[in-house]
């Protein structure tokens, strides 16, 4: 997974924007940057991967009232929910992400930290805690790349 692709959310802040255009943009620019990316099946072929359009739409709304509110106490679920929908079918098989345990503490503690800050704010340690735990799911034992 490259980590400058990531750097590119960052044009996601007021005033280069409103907190509207934040609201309705960001979400869908960081669920298919997140989308784009590739694991590997069981034969090493590189496959790409998903993530459930239903949880897309949760995710986008949820996280849009969130930005445009200031109001970031249920990042993490809101996040690791839509996370959490990411897969792969291959072979009459679905494969979800997992994520290792000390990952999700990590990253619930960085999305607690952002408790009562605006979204300039948070805007880069919230992408590169993103990063950091996506970097580190896997699809039956197959890193994301």
């Amino acid at each position: 997974m490259r980590k400058d692709l990531f750097k590119s959310l960052m044009v996601f802040r007021t005033p280069t924007y409103n907190i509207e255009s934040i609201a309705n943009g960001f979400p869908f620019s960081i669920a298919n940057l997140l989308k784009s990316f590739m694991t590997k099946t069981f034969s090493d072929m590189q496959y790409p991967i998903r993530y459930d359009y239903n949880r897309l739409m949760e995710f986008k709304i949820n996280l849009g009232i969130m930005i445009h509110k200031q109001d970031f106490s249920s990042l993490y679920s809101v996040f690791i929910q839509f996370l959490n929908s990411f897969n792969y079918f291959y072979a009459m098989y679905v494969f979800h992400i997992k994520f290792p345990e000390t990952a999700l503490v990590d990253f619930k503690k960085k999305c607690d930290s952002f408790k009562d800050k605006e979204w300039n704010d948070i805007i880069s340690e919230l992408v590169d805690a993103v990063y950091e735990l996506f970097s580190q799911g896997t699809f039956a034992n197959k890193p994301v790349e």
